[in-house]
């Protein structure tokens, strides 16, 4: 079985040798270190969102633009859909990793997370990689420094020879395309914030509409995080009785929150720019289904408001 690492190295090699198609540039001078800019100075483009996202869950599964239909009107959508959300969502796309280098700071997602493997999931699930190469990725508007790679390098195993990051900001469309495309990461996550057993996901699939351009990343956190937690759609395949999803599912969508309603951005501000003093419950996706593989029976819990997410962008 291959790495997820190598999986996601063979999607960089990809994306090199189209980078001129997808608008994004490649600095390959140092042979132990290699930076994508998919949005920082490069222009990218909605193709290069699509292969972003799927070089965070080393191409685990499928992800494409899509639509949603809402009061008549067609709006711009990302579907993700995997039959490994385990190491896809958890192991490879959760952005669980902070960096922080002068005046660099970022969450680092993708298989990079593996080689790395001192997150509490990686204690409780395993799932860590021996690799010779390892692929990152920054939502940052800054490239990484050489000092940058050498604070990962003295936190990574010696078997790594090198690094390769991958960074968009919040506000580029390939950074707007590869956040939205975490609707089935979040249930996972907020599974794996409630103990519950993740070995038991077959398989998931989601969708959640894409924000368009905004003036900022600050504006852009908001709108995408509105995306997911307003108006974002999953559906998992789980090996669970019917009393154990009555059970759980309520406790999954955003709207276990008491601060569920009001826009992303208000309540980040409030908070003082910290995601921990926001209430964990509410980042989730805005509905939920859940199929169980023994009864096939399927409930949903919360639902979509489309309505907020599109408040939330005026």
């Amino acid at each position: 079985m291959e790495t997820l690492n190598e999986r996601s190295f063979a999607l960089c090699q990809q994306a090199i040798r189209s980078a001129n198609k997808l608008g994004i540039a490649a600095d390959e001078s140092n042979p132990r270190q290699t930076v994508l800019d998919f949005g920082v100075f490069a222009l990218g483009s909605p193709d290069a969102g699509i292969v972003l996202a799927n070089i965070c869950w080393a191409d685990l599964g499928k992800v494409q633009s899509a639509t949603l239909e809402h009061a008549g009107h067609s709006i711009p959508a990302i579907s993700v859909s995997t039959s490994e959300p385990l190491r896809a969502c958890m192991a490879s796309q959760y952005a669980g990793w902070q960096v922080s280098v002068n005046n660099l700071f970022a969450m680092c997602s993708g298989p990079i997370r593996a080689a790395y493997g001192r997150e509490t999931f990686f204690e409780r699930y395993g799932l860590n990689e021996a690799c010779d190469t390892v692929v990152g990725v920054l939502e940052s508007s800054r490239l990484p420094t050489d000092e940058v790679f050498d604070w990962l390098r003295s936190r990574l195993p010696t078997s790594v020879r090198k690094i390769v990051l991958c960074v968009a900001p919040t506000n580029s469309v390939a950074g707007r395309t590869q956040i939205v495309a975490r609707s089935i990461e979040t249930a996972c996550h907020k599974l794996f914030e409630l103990g519950f057993d993740l070995r038991t996901l077959k398989s998931g699939e989601g969708i959640a509409p894409l924000p368009p351009n905004t003036r900022d990343d600050f504006h852009a956190m908001g709108s995408t995080n509105d995306a997911i937690l307003f108006a974002s759609q999953v559906k998992l395949l789980i090996d669970a009785d019917d009393a154990t999803i009555d059970h759980i599912g309520p406790q999954i969508p955003s709207c276990s929150s008491a601060q569920f309603g009001r826009p992303f951005a208000e309540l980040f501000a409030e908070a003082g720019g910290d995601f921990y003093r926001m209430d964990p419950a509410l980042f989730a996706p805005a509905e939920i289904t859940l199929q169980s593989t023994r009864s096939g029976e399927s409930k949903t819990f919360g639902r979509s408001r489309m309505d907020l997410y599109l408040a939330s962008l005026t």
